[in-house]
C-alpha cells in the first residue's frame, strides 16, 4: 500500500504535486487576469504573502 487514505492514491495535477507548489497555482490565475481580490478570497485571505511570491518567480 502507498501513502494516501486506504492505499488510496489520489491523482495530482503536474506542477501542482503538494503545497510547495502553491506558487505555481497563484502565478497562473495571475496570468489568466485573477484579480488579487478573487485570489485572496479563493486563498482565505493569505492571498498577499501569495501574490508577492508569485510576482517574483
Amino acid at each position: 500500500m502507498g501513502d494516501g487514505d486506504a492505499g488510496f492514491l489520489a491523482p495530482h495535477t503536474i506542477g501542482l504535486e503538494d503545497a510547495s507548489c502553491y506558487p505555481n497555482l497563484i502565478a497562473e490565475l495571475l496570468h489568466r487576469d485573477w484579480s488579487e481580490a478573487d485570489i485572496a478570497a479563493l486563498t482565505g485571505g493569505n492571498a498577499a504573502r501569495v501574490v508577492r511570491e508569485a510576482k517574483a518567480l
